[in-house]
């Protein structure tokens, strides 16, 4: 096999959208993202995205000193209830607008998008860039949209590394609140 150039070779990950209009998508959000950093006074894109945790942190791996005790995982006495975070980035800023609620529904997130309205008083139109969750798409919520500033632009499906939501504040988190340490941030609002 050596000499027919074969050689063992390990997996690798590989994930691809399967969304016909990926190119398309992202171009609709790199021509928002210029449009914000040409005018961020008038113009604004956020990346939007949800995420569930529990209260409680799961048992994992964590660093500690040798000869120290192992971190505990102090559990209390309560259920382990679950908890949602919807968290918006700024694009151009870097500014993080989050709030923590026990489930996240229409109304709630309906309250969310006017309190992203509010954070920007000054702007035109903002652009909310948000994955393919079917409640984004429900039509009290595209209802809502028609009579306000903010403009949504959906990613592409099953393509998670195209929000920078998931990857810059989210999976830290979810990080965070799996070591076997109690959760030492939560966002609240």
């Amino acid at each position: 096999l050596h000499r027919l150039d074969i050689v063992y070779k390990r997996g690798r990950e590989y994930v691809h959208s399967p969304d016909p209009d990926y190119a398309l998508k992202l171009a609709y959000v790199e021509t928002a993202r210029q449009q914000a950093q040409n005018q961020p006074e008038r113009i604004i894109l956020l990346y939007e995205d949800e995420i569930t945790y529990y209260r409680r942190p799961s048992l994992a791996s964590a660093y500690a000193l040798v000869g120290s005790t192992e971190p505990k995982a102090r559990l209390g006495y309560t259920t382990n209830k679950k908890r949602r975070i919807a968290g918006s980035l700024n694009a151009i800023t870097g500014q993080f607008h989050a709030q923590q609620r026990a489930h996240f529904g229409l109304t709630q997130l309906i309250r969310y998008y006017q309190h992203l309205e509010a954070a920007y008083p000054h702007a035109q139109t903002i652009y909310l860039v948000q994955d393919n969750w079917p409640v984004h798409r429900h039509p009290l919520l595209l209802n809502f949209f028609l009579t306000s500033r903010i403009v949504p632009l959906f990613l592409p499906t099953y393509a998670p590394w195209t929000n920078p939501t998931v990857c810059e504040c989210y999976i830290p988190l979810r990080i965070e609140s799996s070591v076997s340490c109690r959760l030492s941030f939560v966002l609240v609002l």
